[in-house]
């Protein structure tokens, strides 16, 4: 099954759509991604990168994929921490949400300040092209860690990471772990 976002965080299947529309607002493919497997990709990304722009958006999603958190987010904790590189821990601002509300962000140890700007499409492009995933595939990936790795009630990993439904991360976690047992059942393997 295949999950799409659509405008304000509401979920459809593809069965429900025959041409990737719903009341004309833009989809999103989400990407279930193992976070122990993609961590250590960017995390070599990041050590072998020349090009300091790349290396600078590789280090935003790397603090996005450790954070759970919106590229957006990312993004501006990584700026406020380029501007003061001895603070690893930041409060950053969640823009989703309508009255003011801040979030932590934790600075990777494997990161360098880097005072050059990108642009956030550009870190998402990045994203794609060399990830193979959209950036909230990312924020995903952390959630479904937590859930299936670490064992974390919903309610939890929604307080974490700033998300507004519980049932939804509920939703994300049961999947995956439905595709699990039914691949277990097919191979007789995970």
């Amino acid at each position: 099954m295949l999950l799409y976002f659509i405008g304000k965080r509401s979920l459809v299947t593809l069965k429900c759509l025959e041409d990737k529309k719903y009341l004309g607002e833009k989809m999103t493919r989400l990407v279930y991604v193992d976070y122990e497997k993609m961590r250590r990709k960017i995390e070599k990304l990041v050590k072998e990168e020349k090009n300091l722009k790349k290396k600078v958006e590789y280090q935003i999603l790397l603090i996005q994929l450790v954070n759970g958190a919106r590229i957006s987010e990312a993004y501006d904790a990584y700026y406020q921490w380029v501007r003061d590189p001895e603070r690893k821990e930041l409060d950053i601002r969640v823009r989703k949400k309508r009255q003011p509300e801040y979030r932590k962000i934790y600075i990777p140890e494997n990161i360098e300040p880097i005072n050059i700007k990108v642009h956030i499409n550009a870190i998402m492009r990045t994203c794609r092209r060399d990830l193979g995933v959209n950036t909230h595939s990312l924020r995903y990936a952390f959630i479904t860690y937590l859930g299936i790795k670490h064992h974390l009630p919903p309610q939890v990993i929604a307080k974490l990471t700033k998300h507004s439904k519980p049932e939804l991360v509920e939703y994300y976690t049961q999947e995956l772990i439905a595709q699990q047992i039914h691949k277990k059942i097919v191979y007789g393997k995970k």
